[in-house]
């Protein structure tokens, strides 16, 4: 009898009740294992960002219970082992960082911040500028006097410059204030104003119980006040087409220092040759760091060396700049400017002391300060100086000719002449009728 076929038996497939998990979903993950989460749902868990990867064979997942979704007890994962390459590559780096920082705060401090560095590069600057705006204050005090100087003024590459100043004169019994401001343009032409002209006049007559009268002048006064009198070239004759040479001269070289590198690199050059050549500037103490017109500065006390400086002017005539100056004007003579400056000093140059302060970065003179006292007079000078700002200057179009001011201050003069020999012939008639 044949044997009846037996029947097949296969084992079905297990379903796992949870998503097969990889390595990196494996809820056997210390920081990822939460026993209060249902076999049946997936754990949301961030996931780096990194190619997809395949699902593990669950053969291969020995932490992967089938058919009950739970972890087995006391199984554990091998975490990938981590690059230490790029921890390497990173200690290199954050060293190389450290090396060029700390050397650039040691190149910073040693030797651009250096005193005489920092000083010399201001003098070269100051000289090689192509334009320069300034404010300052001059004050003297003696005895019986005081005497206050406040200025301001600029320049400009086309070569007209302009000044506004004020002083204030105090002795035992008067004070004096005189405001006025000047234009210098490069076609030749000044200009000048006298601000408060009628008040300043008022004044000087009452403070002269009675000794000094402007009243034969008072027309000019009231026309003049407040209002620019041009005196042109054909004012000044001869000496304004010098004048106008010279200007136009000057706005060339500024010109050129603006527009042609080659040139100013130059004229750079042979300035910071020549003064470490010739330092006539001696740094003296530190006077730590200010703000001065919203630059961070450093101070120095500074001391001069007379035969350096001479040595050092003497040479810049001989300089590409120092040439150009001496063509703009020939009465220039840059081996007699120290000489010239001790002569007028004499015997009895008193004391002064002086300071400098530079910006931090862009070594320009910020500040200038220098104190004297000789005798029973002390003086201070305050400049802050701006350097390369081209700043425009507006040359003045409504104005008073100065022929026109000449001619009403002579008339002014004859009709007070006119009336003091009026009044003298007048007293002398008198005299004699009263003598007869």
């Amino acid at each position: 009898m044949p044997e009846e076929p037996k029947p097949e038996t296969s084992t079905p497939p297990i379903e796992p009740e949870t998503p097969l998990a990889t390595p990196l979903e494996s809820p056997t993950s210390p920081e990822l294992f939460n026993s209060e989460t249902p076999a049946n749902e997936t754990l949301n868990v961030p996931q780096p960002e990194i190619a997809p990867v395949a699902a593990a064979p669950v053969l291969t997942t020995p932490a992967a219970s089938f058919g009950s979704g739970e972890t087995q007890p006391g199984a554990q994962t091998t975490p990938p082992k981590k690059s230490k390459k790029k921890l390497v590559v990173g200690l290199i780096i954050a060293g190389a960082a450290a090396l060029l920082i700390g050397g650039g705060a040691l190149a910073y401090n040693f030797w651009y911040q250096n005193p005489n560095k920092v000083v010399a590069d201001a003098i070269v600057n100051a000289i090689t500028a192509k334009t320069v705006s300034a404010t300052g204050t001059l004050e003297v005090e003696a005895a019986n006097y005081t005497i206050k100087v406040e200025a301001t003024g600029k320049n400009s590459l086309e070569a007209n410059s302009n000044m506004a100043v004020k002083v204030t004169y105090t002795a035992d019994d008067v004070s004096y204030v005189v405001d006025g401001e000047g234009v210098y343009s490069a076609e030749g032409d000044i200009y000048v104003k006298l601000n408060d002209a009628r008040e300043l006049a008022n004044s000087i007559e009452e403070q002269s119980n009675g000794d000094v009268s402007f009243e034969v002048f008072d027309g000019v006064i009231n026309k003049v006040d407040g209002k620019w009198i041009k005196i042109g070239k054909e004012d000044l004759g001869d000496v304004s087409e010098e004048y106008e040479k010279s200007q136009k001269c000057v706005a060339d070289v500024s010109k050129q220092l603006e527009e042609d590198a080659s040139f100013r690199k130059a004229v750079e050059n042979e300035t910071k040759d020549l003064y470490k050549e010739h330092p006539f500037i001696v740094v003296g103490d530190k006077l730590g760091s200010r703000t001065i017109n919203d630059q961070g500065s450093l101070g120095y006390k500074l001391t001069g060396d007379e035969q350096a400086a001479d040595d050092f002017f003497t040479g810049f005539g001989e300089t590409q700049l120092g040439k150009k100056f001496i063509e703009c004007n020939d009465e220039i003579d840059f081996s007699d400017i120290v000489n010239a400056s001790s002569d007028n000093e004499g015997e009895n140059a008193g004391t002064t002391e002086a300071e400098i302060w530079v910006s931090r970065f862009g070594h320009t003179v910020t500040e200038i300060n220098i104190k004297s006292e000789q005798d029973d007079t002390k003086g201070s000078v305050v400049l802050n100086p701006v350097f390369n700002k081209n700043e425009k200057v507006e040359v003045p179009t409504d104005t008073i000719p100065f022929s026109e001011l000449q001619s009403d201050i002579e008339k002014a003069y004859e009709e007070y002449y006119d009336s003091y020999y009026d009044d003298l012939y007048m007293d002398s008639d008198a005299t004699a009728t009263e003598f007869n």
